[in-house]
């Protein structure tokens, strides 16, 4: 069922959604999170955004991305949220879905090979998403072109 909605990153978001959540609701703890008013640095930002696009076609989590930051997943999620006004998990979906429209005007390929090149594990998801972003399907995105 996760690779419908989204995949790991998907999850990924869940998780710390919920794990914020708790922490700020049920936990005694007083210590302020350490607070970075202007987001990611800009070269956290660009290694960020490389390696989100690097790595498009593939199962993408925060933990990667972060780890290749070397930072916290709520950290990194936090920051980058600041930084481009997007989640992570946004992020790439709106990066999977400007490569879909690209390969859609410039190829021929079908839109199952495209769902696969810019990383959705199957048509129906590309659609569902490209859909919600775009407010029409890939096939009828191709027709207008």
């Amino acid at each position: 069922m996760i690779n419908a909605w989204g995949g790991r990153l998907f999850a990924d978001s869940l998780t710390i959604a919920l794990a914020i959540h708790l922490i700020r609701h049920y936990s005694d703890w007083q210590q302020p999170l350490r607070e970075n008013i202007g987001g990611l640095s800009q070269r956290h930002l660009q290694q960020a955004i490389a390696y989100i696009n690097e790595h498009l076609a593939e199962e993408l989590s925060i933990a990667a991305i972060a780890g290749e930051l070397e930072m916290s997943q709520y950290y990194f999620s936090r920051l980058f949220k600041q930084s481009v006004g997007l989640s992570p998990y946004q992020y790439v979906m709106q990066q999977r879905i400007k490569r879909a429209q690209a390969l859609l005007k410039t190829t021929s390929l079908s839109i199952l090979a495209i769902a696969t090149q810019v990383g959705f594990s199957n048509q129906n998801q590309l659609t569902i998403q490209f859909r919600k972003f775009v407010g029409t399907t890939p096939s009828e995105y191709r027709k207008q072109l």
